[in-house]
This record gives structure tokens, C-alpha cells and sequence, in this order.
């Protein structure tokens, strides 16, 4: 599993969020909490304005306790204003590895515990403080045992 890595230019995010467990830990509840959020973000889009309507993304932040803060939600240029009930991540300009995670979203999971427990101490990089983002493209489609999504960690 060898990402690409890339240089992102800085992003504005708006979506739908909440706070969650991560996959990492044992008592994670992130299959309960993301696709509820994804589904609000879906019946609510029309009231943002992506830049690109074919891409979505999920941002992760720190949050105490080991949880996360996930926003789901799209690209939107950075004067946009924020629809009531949703929130705006600004993610700065950053070295991000690429992983193209292959499969449904139910193995997601198993994914991205290679990327974080085996790549990561073994690559010689270390993580930036910034958001970590999933990437949502025209690839993606969640009834397929085809679909792909992109893994973006930020790593200096």
C-alpha cells in the first residue's frame, strides 16, 4: 500500500457535522454517527454552493477524549456563507499521502487501519497537525464492491 503523495492547495469546507469515535478505537461508533451526517449533508446540498458537484468530501478534526469532529460536506469558495445547521472547516495548505481505499464502505475500516497502525510508523513520515479528509468522487458509489474513495492524511 503505497500512497502518492501530493501537495493540496488550501480548502473551504461546508456540510452537516458531529463529533464520533474513531475506527481506531475499540469502542467506536462511527458507523453509526458518519452516514447519519452524510444523509442530512445529501438532503440538504442544494443549500450550499460546491464548486464541484461531483465531489464531496468528509473532513476530520481532533476533538477530546479521542473523539473526532466529522464534517461531511463539499468544496465551497471561501467567502460563501454557511446554511443554518451546518459549519465551515477551513483546511490550510498541506503535504497530504493519498490512499485510494477499493471496496465498500463496510471494509473502509480495515483500510484505513493499514494506513494508520501499519504505513504510517513505517513510511518515516509523521502526521500534520490538520485535518484528515476522505475524498468522495464519481468512482465512489456505495452498493459497489468497486467503488474507491480517497484517504488524504496530512504528514509533513
Amino acid at each position: 500500500m503505497e500512497p502518492n503523495i501530493v501537495q493540496l492547495p488550501p480548502l473551504s469546507i461546508v456540510g452537516v457535522g458531529g463529533d464520533f469515535i474513531s475506527n481506531l478505537q475499540p469502542n467506536t461508533n462511527a458507523h453509526q454517527i458518519i452516514p447519519a451526517l452524510w444523509d442530512r449533508f445529501i438532503n440538504h446540498r442544494a443549500e450550499v454552493s460546491i464548486k464541484s458537484p461531483d465531489v464531496t468530501y468528509g473532513v476530520m478534526t481532533g476533538c477530546a477524549d479521542s473523539t473526532m469532529r466529522y464534517v461531511a460536506g463539499g468544496e465551497v469558495a471561501s467567502e460563501s456563507s454557511v446554511p443554518n445547521g451546518m459549519e465551515r472547516v477551513n483546511v490550510p495548505a498541506g503535504r497530504y499521502a493519498v490512499f485510494t481505499h477499493v471496496g465498500s464502505v463496510q471494509t473502509l475500516p480495515a483500510t484505513t487501519d493499514k494506513v494508520y497502525r501499519e504505513w504510517l510508523p513505517a513510511s518515516g513520515l509523521t502526521m500534520r497537525d490538520a485535518p484528515h479528509l476522505e475524498l468522495y468522487d464519481n468512482r465512489f458509489n456505495p452498493h459497489s464492491a468497486n467503488s474507491e474513495m480517497d484517504i488524504l492524511v496530512p504528514v509533513n
